[in-house]
């Protein structure tokens, strides 16, 4: 995709679980402004591809729209959007979300995982209720919507504005700093493990037994490093800054609030004249009636 199309279009950033997506996500919101990023709220990573849920007001006065929602969701708009996405090696993200369940998960979670090792976390938890980190090509399947190499190059080659690894995240985030005329600030590590440790042998034998099961995601993110290093090549010869400018989008807003604003005094007006016709209408057929007294009959 042409990096100068890319950024006149709505930034759809497919934030996959445990892969770094929420740094990228706060430094968006720090560069656009967070009322322009609208993050989609969902449960599982492999959702419905459809935002059919947003109102048009929300799809017109945002910019980038973030969520564990898969490919496809480009649909649900009528104006062309660009994809983005961050990508990492299968088994970092289960022992991520091993650290993470045990320093910030929720309570119930914590108390169930806190005494388990990282192989009977992997093994006996995950395997039963995987919580969007399913065994396979989950990460293919999210990114493109495909399960074929030639079909999921043809996505990311046509259809993502950038995609990476976890390990490339800090250049990405310059880039885009740069791209937006962001300020460069302190690289960013949202949703970082702090204090868990785990097995190094364990994640090890982990890697061994289960490496086959994810050898199209292994596959992915190796293609994905290679499509960033290029890009990221591509850029340093040809840089493109386009600082965002709000001046449109508030506009938009405007208008659109004022054609609400519009809407609902029309819809009071009407409510009026409905009432003034009714009590007409009620008068009118009092007058009419001769009381009985008068009757000559």
């Amino acid at each position: 995709m042409n990096l100068e199309d890319a950024m006149t279009r709505k930034l759809l950033f497919t934030h996959v679980p445990k892969a770094g997506g929420s740094s990228i996500h706060v430094l968006l919101q720090q560069i656009i402004g967070r009322r322009f990023v609208y993050r989609v709220k969902s449960r599982h990573m492999e959702t419905k591809p459809t935002l059919a849920h947003l109102t048009q007001e929300e799809k017109d006065t945002h910019v980038v729209f973030h969520g564990h929602f898969t490919y496809g969701v480009h649909e649900s708009f009528s104006v062309p959007c660009a994809y983005m996405s961050v990508v990492r090696d299968p088994i970092d993200r289960f022992v991520s979300l091993y650290r993470f369940t045990i320093e910030r998960g929720r309570e119930d979670r914590r108390e169930r995982v806190k005494d388990l090792s990282f192989v009977d976390f992997f093994e006996n938890v995950l395997m039963r209720q995987s919580r969007g980190l399913s065994r396979g090509a989950a990460q293919c399947r999210m990114v493109s919507g495909a399960s074929t190499k030639d079909k999921i190059k043809a996505v990311i080659d046509n259809d993502y504005m950038m995609i990476g690894s976890v390990r490339q995240q800090n250049d990405m985030q310059d880039i885009l700093l740069s791209m937006y005329g962001g300020e460069k600030r302190e690289t960013l590590h949202a949703n970082r493990s702090q204090t868990v440790v785990v097995d190094k042998d364990q994640v090890a034998d982990m890697r061994k037994k289960h490496g086959a099961e994810f050898e199209m995601d292994n596959w992915l993110v190796s293609y994905c490093e290679q499509k960033f290093d290029s890009f990221r090549e591509a850029y340093a010869r040809n840089p493109i800054c386009k600082p965002f400018d709000l001046t449109e989008v508030i506009s938009a807003r405007r208008k659109i609030r004022n054609l609400h604003r519009i809407e609902e005094e029309y819809e009071e007006l009407d409510k009026e004249i409905t009432k003034m016709i009714r009590k007409n209408r009620r008068t009118r057929r009092a007058s009419s009636r001769v009381p009985p007294e008068q009757n000559p009959f």
